[in-house]
């Protein structure tokens, strides 16, 4: 079956797979070949991708959607990291920042945003 993760802006993992859970917004659900048709929203949480029986990459995603058939996952994230790219050091780099963001916000809309980055980001430390 064949796997395609993206973002908006850019293509995050691509390749033929046996295998994939993913975080549906009313839980886990693995896809193989031959899936039945499915649309779903995703939440926070990790895309384990499975080889000859074993996770052989993992994805974090920030939410989104999925759309599966009987030979393609597609997956849209809102956001996604490789977690075999990125280190807890830049993570935390990265929640560190959206703290500091929600420090300086001078608006609601400034609060909600950087609470959102905030909980993405603890998430994606939390995954690593």
């Amino acid at each position: 079956m064949k796997l395609e993760i993206t973002t908006p802006g850019k293509l995050i993992y691509k390749a033929d797979i046996e295998q994939a859970t993913l975080p549906g917004e009313l839980g886990e659900f693995g896809v193989l070949p031959g899936h039945a048709p499915l649309i779903s929203t995703l939440k926070i949480g990790v895309i384990n991708i499975v080889e000859q029986n074993k996770t052989t990459h993992r994805v974090f995603v920030a939410g989104g959607f999925v759309e599966v058939n009987q030979t393609e996952c597609s997956v849209l994230a809102t956001e996604a990291y490789d977690l075999a790219s990125i280190t807890k050091e830049e993570a935390q780099g990265k929640l560190d920042k959206a703290t500091i963001r929600l420090k300086v916000a001078e608006n609601d809309i400034e609060r909600n945003l950087a609470q959102i980055q905030i909980n993405v980001f603890e998430a994606l430390v939390q995954a690593i």
